[in-house]
């Protein structure tokens, strides 16, 4: 069963990115183990995919002026018909 790990950055709270993408990737290998395809969304899903050279930039460009964090959510999509086990 996948469950809800409430992973999000906010302004008191720093995450680092490493973390958000250990996410992703446990969450998705975790609804595999269960028949379940998932699929990553938005920049994290781009930064997931991107080559070394393309995530340095990613970090470079400052997604949050004046932040340190690159991303505030992990977005999941599940693109098959609703489950009870996706919660």
């Amino acid at each position: 069963m996948v469950e809800d790990r409430g992973i999000t950055n906010s302004e008191e709270e720093f995450i680092p990115s490493e973390e958000f993408i250990n996410t992703a990737k446990t969450l998705i290998e975790e609804a595999q183990k269960e028949g379940i395809i998932l699929r990553v969304m938005g920049a994290l899903a781009i930064r997931i995919h991107s080559t070394p050279e393309m995530a340095e930039l990613h970090k470079k460009l400052g997604r949050f002026a004046g932040k340190k964090h690159t991303f505030t959510a992990v977005a999941i999509l599940d693109y098959q018909k609703p489950r009870p086990k996706v919660q």
